[in-house]
């Protein structure tokens, strides 16, 4: 009997079907994927082939955007932080 899969291989299966088969992405899965990633739901080797998934295709920007919106419905925000346009990373990238 076949157990079920774990609910984070969906975002690895993604990620990991190869060149011309893979796809970004949404921004809800992205959300839902960060949100699973600071909860500690995922498998460490599950986050480590997720990373490098990432990494090797290059990130979209709904997928971006949705690790941001995953990430400020997980932490505990202080109430009196200003308003915002845009979240900028400080991280450079490829070039």
């Amino acid at each position: 009997m076949l157990s079920e899969p774990h609910p984070f291989s969906e975002f690895v299966a993604i990620l990991g079907r190869g060149k011309t088969k893979q796809r970004h992405l949404t921004l809800d899965e992205s959300q839902r994927a960060m949100r699973m990633l600071l909860a500690g739901e995922a498998l460490p080797e599950q986050v480590g082939a997720f990373l490098m998934l990432l990494r090797l295709k290059e990130e979209a920007p709904e997928e971006i955007a949705g690790f941001a919106l995953g990430a400020r419905e997980t932490f505990d925000l202080p109430v009196d932080i200003p308003e915002v346009d845009i979240d900028w990373s400080s991280y450079a990238g490829k070039r």
